[in-house]
């Protein structure tokens, strides 16, 4: 049986057995891993990656309590461990994802756009103009741009951020809605009103969908939608929303006691 040579995932590897009831197996696996770490304590790139691991977890802790300038220090550190065991791979890239966020929060647009810039390359090398790793680097460029207050640019980020999430997941995605609600964030900012109220519409006929699963972002959504509606002075669609929106709150009521009984 091959067993992992990473604690974490050799320990969920052994839950998912147990929870199956194959529990020898599961021992097998603990069992296994105790001997690897007792007599392989780990190479160079498994120390490395619990280097960068730390470093890009305190970056993200500080980046949450606004200590900026201590983030900043974690992830150069996270940066340069990650190159030890991969100069251009999935942990690199998101760490150039949350490190351009930082520089960004420091007042220093060059060095945040400096850093997307190389988070673009990596991304285009590792999977390509159409692939998960390019929609990932638009989103981290996505809230860079909000950052800097740069809504035109960041509109048009935007359109081409929501073409290729259809194409990757289908028009009626949950992640295409979501893009659909940044959208009509930006198009609010740049008084485009009715299209803001396009775009929140279609975001809430996608939610709609599953809305049990997605009642936190349908709520806010009709919150948003109906407070750009009563600014354009749409009577009918108020009431029409306003209906919708006390249906949905009646439901997750519902829903929540059914939660709580069983």
């Amino acid at each position: 049986m091959p067993v992992p040579l990473r604690d974490d995932v050799s320990g969920n590897f052994s839950r998912l057995l147990k929870s199956k009831g194959k529990t020898e197996e599961a021992e097998k696996v603990e069992q296994k891993q105790e001997e690897y770490e007792r007599f392989n304590p780990g190479g160079p790139k498994a120390i490395a990656r619990d280097a960068w691991r730390d470093a890009y977890t305190k970056g993200r802790d500080a980046s949450r309590s606004n200590n900026y300038a201590k983030s900043d220090e974690y992830f150069a550190a996270a940066f340069k461990n990650v190159a030890l065991y991969e100069k251009s791979g999935e942990d690199a890239l998101q760490t150039l994802f949350e490190w351009s966020r930082t520089k960004q929060r420091m007042n220093d647009p060059a060095a945040a756009d400096a850093l997307l810039k190389q988070a673009e390359a990596m991304a285009l090398k590792l999977g390509g103009p159409r692939s998960t790793q390019y929609d990932n680097y638009l989103q981290s460029k996505a809230r860079v741009l909000k950052l800097q207050h740069k809504y035109d640019e960041l509109e048009t980020l935007l359109n081409q951020k929501l073409t290729l999430r259809e194409e990757l997941r289908g028009k009626d995605n949950f992640h295409v809605g979501e893009t659909l609600i940044d959208r009509a964030a930006c198009r609010v900012h740049l008084n485009r009103l009715p299209d803001a109220e396009a775009d929140m519409k279609r975001a809430i006929t996608i939610f709609k969908q599953t809305p049990q699963r997605n009642f936190k972002e349908l709520k806010e959504a009709y919150d948003e939608l109906i407070s750009l509606l009563e600014k354009t002075g749409d009577a009918e669609d108020v009431r029409k929303y306003k209906f919708e929106r006390a249906v949905l709150r009646r439901d997750i009521i519902k829903w929540d006691a059914e939660k709580h009984s069983n």
